[in-house]
Parts: C-alpha cells; sequence; structure tokens
C-alpha cells in the first residue's frame, strides 16, 4: 500500500523557500554561505558551534585539551622538553575554548 503525505509542500523553482525562524540554523546558514569568505571570521563572527554551548563542541574540546595535557606530561618525561611544552601549550589552548563554550564567557 501506498503512503501519501499530504503535508508536504512542494516549491517551485521561482518561489522562495520559507524563512527560517530558528536563530541557530539562520547562523548555520550564515556559516555555510561564508566559510569560505577568508575575512568574515575576522570580525568578530564565531562559527554557531562555537557560538551556542549546548553543542558537543565545548566538551569535545575540554576532553581533548585534557588529553593532550596527559600526553604533555607523559612526553615530559620520556622524550624533549621543548616538545613536551608545546604539547602543553596547545593542551591549554584547547581547555580554555573548551571551558569558554561551555561556560559562554566569549562574548556573542
Amino acid at each position: 500500500m501506498k503512503r501519501h503525505n499530504h503535508n508536504k509542500k512542494k516549491f517551485s523553482s521561482n518561489e522562495a523557500p520559507p524563512e527560517i525562524n530558528n536563530q541557530y540554523l539562520q547562523d548555520l546558514q550564515n556559516w555555510t554561505d561564508n566559510r569560505y569568505n577568508p575575512g568574515f571570521y575576522t570580525e568578530g563572527n564565531i562559527p554557531p558551534e562555537m557560538k551556542y554551548p549546548k553543542r558537543p563542541m565545548g566538551l569535545l574540546l575540554i576532553f581533548f585539551g585534557l588529553l593532550t595535557l596527559v600526553l604533555a606530561f607523559g612526553i615530559k618525561h620520556n622524550g624533549p622538553a621543548l616538545f613536551a611544552w608545546v604539547v602543553f601549550i596547545a593542551g591549554m589552548l584547547q581547555l580554555v575554548a573548551g571551558l569558554s563554550v561551555v561556560f559562554k564567557i566569549h562574548k556573542t
């Protein structure tokens, strides 16, 4: 038996799509339109995954920041000191970025 979806509205090629009411979806569309624009995100605009802390990006940054710090301490005992410091700084930057996303420390 064939199902019919009568609620689905079809748009012709000359008809505009419906307006997006969700701010996250608007920001995501804006990011999609400007992700290859070289100067768009240097003027204070941030990507939507960094702007909305309920997204998993902040938690991923915290997780990988902590993992990188653990690796830095492992390298410190068994490897060159300069490389350990570089890995430590990268881990701290990831951790600070993740905390700022989760706790909304940045300004939007």
